[in-house]
């Protein structure tokens, strides 16, 4: 037994007295890898290549180096003598997974609703309506009345606030339109509108229920309708509250 035990550390010996640093650097694309696990085949000594795909490792001649990952095709290598004495070498190996640098996604014509997703389009929610479901849904559960969250919402007064921000919200999103279907030269010469309570008119007639969903359409035969309605108490309005109108559109 002893017999054996000394020939085996004089072969182990003999075979780390042969053996080499060998200096290595593996490659795909022009690039180097890391992580590519290197192991020399029947001896059980591996290492995995750093930054930049270099790695080294003890090596004697003829050894066979296997060089893999999971992203790269099986590489063997057979080590040669001028591996052992001479500079880095490089070993080129095959990727199975193409990095990409960018990916653009076009989304035109991925319509859920067109696809079968949902049964209508989605709806898209302004950010005062996100906060105010939010506040009404905090834990996303089918009973909001037990949701603590909800409960103190509404006793802060946070739910209230949220909806009277989110009705504002539309009322400026009507007035916006409304800004951009009737020009000013309009108003001043069709409605008889004077330019200096052009805005206080818009956001007037912003409140008159009719014209989202006028507006929505695009049917401007309505919104002419409703904008003419509204001009005329307007200057009611301002009639009585002792502004001279005909002064201003003259000027």
């Amino acid at each position: 037994m002893k017999t054996l035990y000394i020939f085996f550390l004089l072969t182990s010996v003999s075979c780390l007295a042969q053996s080499q640093v060998f200096y290595g650097k593996v490659v795909a694309q022009h690039n180097g890898l890391e992580g590519v696990k290197v192991e020399i085949k029947n001896r059980y000594r591996e290492v995995y290549t750093k930054e930049g795909g270099h790695f080294s490792m003890r090596a004697a001649v003829h050894d066979t180096l296997t060089l893999s990952s999971s992203v790269t095709e099986t590489k063997f290598y057979v080590v040669k003598k001028e591996d052992l004495i001479g500079d880095l070498k490089e070993i080129d190996i095959v990727l199975t997974v193409t990095e990409l640098k960018e990916i653009q996604i076009n989304t035109r014509g991925l319509d859920p609703a067109a696809l079968g997703i949902l049964n209508k389009p989605a709806k898209k929610y302004t950010t005062n309506e996100r906060r105010l479901y939010t506040a009404m849904n905090p834990g996303g559960g089918l009973f909001i009345i037990d949701n603590l969250d909800y409960i103190i919402n509404t006793l802060t007064g946070k739910i209230k606030e949220l909806k009277k921000n989110v009705k504002v919200e539309k009322y400026v999103a009507v007035e916006r339109q409304l800004s951009m279907m009737f020009t000013e030269e309009t108003l001043i010469k069709v409605y008889k509108i004077p330019q200096l309570y052009i805005n206080g008119f818009l956001v007037y007639t912003s409140y008159d229920e009719r014209l989202p969903q006028a507006l929505k359409f695009q049917n401007k035969t309505i919104c002419d309708l409703i904008v003419s309605e509204r001009a005329v108490e307007f200057r009611k309005i301002m009639k009585e509250g002792g502004v001279d109108l005909n002064t201003l559109l003259e000027n």
